[in-house]
């Protein structure tokens, strides 16, 4: 992250100048016997040790059980793990991370990753590290979950994350699934993920999570009646179930959400755009929503347009003091619907006010405006350069790699290997 001019750790530029991590250890760009993981943390790590700035790529976790998860970084300790990008690893297990314990995740982007199960970008099973601040993007899974997927996590905190173009290319949840959890979706955006059964957006298996303040928008699923946005099946552990509040699911059709057999969420002060049954406070109007951008905050999101119905339109008991971005909420008469809250705009004169002319006396005696040579504008006075989203890049090729059946039920966790392979 260090140019090797600096003199404080604070100068570091870690996006420009890149620390590269590979498993490409040959050099003949061969996947097969690339490492199995990039990075591996063992139990005994904590939260004195800290991954920061890194972009790991070229694991190649598939083709051994025991070093099936994490194809970029596998975790079995309590690390902080943040500003890294996980890019083109592969792995049976969480393509880019696998982790069975509670790391701090934060501010990471998750591209390009493959999982020949679950968990494109990252699988998290058995415990419930949080995850802040976060990009997953142009993942894939053949099993479940393009972008992520949760195994029997009890506390989960996914905040502020942007989910675009993950896919699941034979289940549900092409961005995200649940089985066996609980926890809160707070402040995220999912936008166009796709899977080929339900839930191109999220997919929750006997789960009770609360999606709070989150957008939806244009995932699709190939199979309509299982839900573009969102899909919830088998009964909910503990009596739980799936909850929507203040969010907004919407696309180019109906079919946002779908459930099976008594796995009926609870939706409420929410924009559904073929409504929701029994939902309080749900509205079908459109929210006139537009394509991710960067518009502030660690991730890109999606803005409300001129006339949204999402505007002051949520419930005050469980929204977030902020949205995605990090600006307050509410900031109009009431909390906007979604992961984006649209701000007051900020007035400010254009010129100071005006004073009375100057006069003074002409030959005659008569009043003359004084003549006042025109003053430069002040250094730095210009316009400010117009900044643009930067378009995620493209996905490359599907690996040429085997499609695994999944068993019904929670997978077993994948075997702890015994140690780093050199």
């Amino acid at each position: 992250g260090f140019k090797g001019t600096e003199t404080k750790r604070a100068q570091r530029d870690w996006k420009k100048n890149k620390t590269i991590l590979s498993g490409e250890i040959q050099g003949d760009n061969n996947p097969v016997n690339n490492s199995y993981h990039v990075v591996f943390v063992p139990e005994t790590a904590d939260r004195t040790t800290v991954i920061d700035g890194f972009v790991i790529t070229g694991g190649y976790a598939v083709d051994k059980p025991e070093f099936s998860g994490g194809g970029g970084l596998q975790n079995q300790g309590t690390p902080v793990i943040a500003n890294c990008v996980f890019e083109n690893n592969q792995a049976r297990v969480g393509g880019g991370l696998f982790t069975w314990s509670r790391p701090s995740i934060t501010n990471c982007v998750f591209t390009k990753n493959y999982a020949v199960e679950d968990g494109g970008g990252m699988a998290i099973h058995l415990d419930s590290p949080n995850v802040v601040d976060c990009t997953f993007s142009y993942n894939r899974a053949s099993g479940f979950g393009g972008g992520l997927s949760y195994y029997g996590s009890k506390n989960i905190l996914l905040k502020n994350a942007t989910f675009i173009n993950n896919q699941s290319l034979s289940k549900e949840g092409g961005a995200l699934f649940m089985a066996h959890s609980k926890g809160a979706v707070v402040n995220s955006t999912f936008f166009s993920n796709s899977a080929k059964m339900g839930g191109g957006g999220i997919a929750t298996f006997k789960s009770s999570p609360r999606i709070v303040n989150c957008t939806l928008f244009k995932n699709r699923s190939e199979r309509k009646d299982l839900g573009h946005d969102l899909c919830t099946t088998g009964s909910s552990e503990g009596g739980g179930r799936t909850e929507v509040f203040n969010s907004i699911l919407w696309g180019d059709e109906g079919g946002r959400i779908r459930f099976y057999t008594d796995a009926i969420p609870s939706v409420s002060y929410s924009i559904i755009m073929e409504g929701f049954p029994g939902g309080a406070s749900v509205l079908k109007a459109n929210p006139r929503l537009k394509n991710p951008a960067d518009n502030g905050g660690a991730t890109l999101t999606c803005a409300l347009g001129e006339g949204s119905a999402a505007l002051d339109a949520g419930g005050t008991h469980l929204a977030p003091k902020v949205d995605q971005r990090g600006m307050p909420r509410p900031a109009g008469k009431g909390i906007d619907l979604g992961a984006y809250e649209e701000q007051k705009p900020v007035y400010k004169s254009d010129a100071e006010p005006k004073k009375m002319p100057e006069f003074s006396a002409g030959p005659s005696g008569e009043s003359k405006p004084v003549q006042k040579p025109p003053q430069k504008p002040l250094p730095g006075s210009g316009k400010p350069p117009v900044l643009r989203p930067v378009k995620p890049a493209k996905p490359g090729g599907k690996p040429a790699l085997p499609s695994v059946k999944k068993p019904p039920g929670v997978k077993p966790p994948v075997a702890k290997p015994p140690g780093i392979k050199k």
